[in-house]
């Protein structure tokens, strides 16, 4: 296979500074021409390193959806530590991505990609929690807006990132996951339907949505793997995550 040449030194620099710069300015000055800017420039430098650079259409879409992650929360959050934290993760969440769409289609099982590897997901998981909050959000803001809308959206964001997530542990063959990611939306879909009956804000519903479907899609992952899942391994892990899920449902009622 033919992999393009690694990235240069400039084109990380270049993404980082960008993300940061652009997050900065919308957090600096929140106006709508500096917002639709930033975004412009930063979805531009994107798409310059990404596509016409590496060819990596696939690392395009998921840098796209990492910015308006980070603009989302960025919008979002009122604590301003968080919000400097966000930016200051930028800086690091972006290089990671183009690191990870260069050598992503080699040997990705290479224990030296291990880290990395485990970094990008936590980017994708990262990048559900954002996506899943912000439609929340959507829904307290304007209430007459049709849910129904912005659950299908979610499903359809989650099922694309679970998709690429599986990408990093093996080859996917879309005629084995299909059903599968058909599966998986339609419980994110009935997932938010029912948070979005509960008193909850908007982080709280985008975390709790997202911790059962990372362990859906955890589960997924080990059917579709070599191994399937051992069930003996998973108890206590089972366990430990429902006594800490009813604990979380009782103790942000009160926040």
């Amino acid at each position: 296979m033919n992999f393009k040449s690694e990235p240069s030194f400039f084109s990380y620099i270049l993404i980082d500074a960008v993300s940061i710069g652009s997050l900065l300015a919308i957090y600096l000055s929140p106006t709508v021409y500096v917002f639709l800017s930033s975004l412009f420039v930063w979805f531009f430098c994107l798409g310059w390193i990404f596509v016409r650079k590496q060819k990596k259409y696939k690392g395009f879409a998921v840098g796209v959806s990492t910015a308006i992650s980070f603009v989302a929360l960025l919008l979002l959050v009122e604590s301003v530590i968080l919000q400097w934290t966000f930016i200051l993760i930028s800086g690091f969440a972006f290089p990671l991505l183009l690191k990870w769409s260069y050598i992503h289609g080699k040997d990705i099982v290479n224990f030296n990609y291990k880290p990395l590897r485990r970094m990008i997901m936590m980017v994708y998981v990262f990048n559900v929690y954002a996506w899943l909050t912000a439609v929340f959000a959507i829904a307290i803001y304007f209430a007459g807006f049709p849910f129904w809308v912005l659950s299908i959206i979610g499903a359809v964001f989650v099922s694309f990132m679970s998709f690429i997530i599986w990408d990093l542990y093996f080859p996917i063959h879309m005629k084995k996951i299909l059903l599968w990611i058909v599966i998986l939306g339609l419980v994110v879909m009935e997932l938010m339907w029912v948070m979005n009956l509960f008193p909850f804000g908007y982080l709280a519903c985008g975390l709790l949505v997202v911790w059962l479907w990372y362990i859906f899609h955890l589960f997924i992952r080990f059917h579709l793997s070599s191994k399937g899942i051992i069930w003996e391994k998973q108890y206590l892990f089972l366990g430990i995550n429902a006594a800490l899920y009813i604990l979380s449902l009782y103790m942000i009622r009160w926040i």
